[in-house]
């Protein structure tokens, strides 16, 4: 593991975006995650020459595309829309099982050259929540659920499809993530209580961190 702490806000979102754009200097495929922290990093590698890239979804509420907590929207919105670049997602227009065939279907044989991941105040990363059966799922995707948020329905890549990816990197923010590092540095849990635990597990994880 490989732990950047930044102090500076553009130092963050820049060695990010340079450490995405140098893979995908070549043929690349890369997973996304959505949220707040990256969107600005994403802003940024839509400036790129990003006709070699091929992105997909990490992960996403059961929600409609349009709708303001949209992984999805967030994604088209900061990075797709701007670029010539493939995007494969959940079709949440679906029924959930159908949504997760068609989707998985779309998955690359060969692993991502890089997945994008966060990590929430409970460990969850992706949409692998706390004691979640999908934890030990060994098929690419699954439905998951939670009750600590608003949004209880997820569709998620699981643990074979992301860390069987060549490159793991991890974008943290804010004071309060102090807490996950020392938990990925020190670990008092297992998995199954703190998910982000399994991503340790990986050669390749780097963490980019601002407090």
């Amino acid at each position: 593991m490989q732990l950047h702490t930044f102090q500076n806000f553009d130092e963050f979102v820049n060695e990010s975006v340079s450490f995405i754009s140098e893979i995908c200097k070549n043929p690349a495929t890369v997973a996304l995650s959505g949220g707040t922290t990256p969107k600005p990093i994403y802003e940024k590698i839509s400036t790129l020459p990003l006709n070699k890239t091929e992105f997909y979804q990490v992960d996403e509420r059961y929600v409609p595309q349009d709708h303001q907590d949209s992984n999805c929207r967030m994604i088209f919105e900061s990075l797709i829309n701007k670029t010539n670049a493939q995007f494969h997602y959940f079709d949440t227009k679906l029924p959930i099982k159908e949504a997760l065939t068609k989707y998985e279907k779309e998955l690359p044989t060969a692993p991502f050259d890089l997945t994008i991941l966060g990590i929430g105040p409970d460990g969850h990363t992706a949409s692998l929540f706390p004691n979640s059966k999908a934890l030990d799922s060994e098929k690419p995707v699954a439905h998951t659920t939670t009750k600590t948020f608003a949004i209880k329905g997820r569709l998620t890549l699981t643990f074979p499809k992301i860390l069987e990816s060549s490159h793991l990197l991890v974008l943290l923010s804010g004071p309060e993530k102090q807490k996950i590092i020392e938990e990925l540095q020190s670990p008092t849990l297992s998995y199954k209580d703190f998910p982000a635990k399994k991503l340790t597990e990986h050669k390749n994880l780097t963490i980019h961190y601002i407090p």
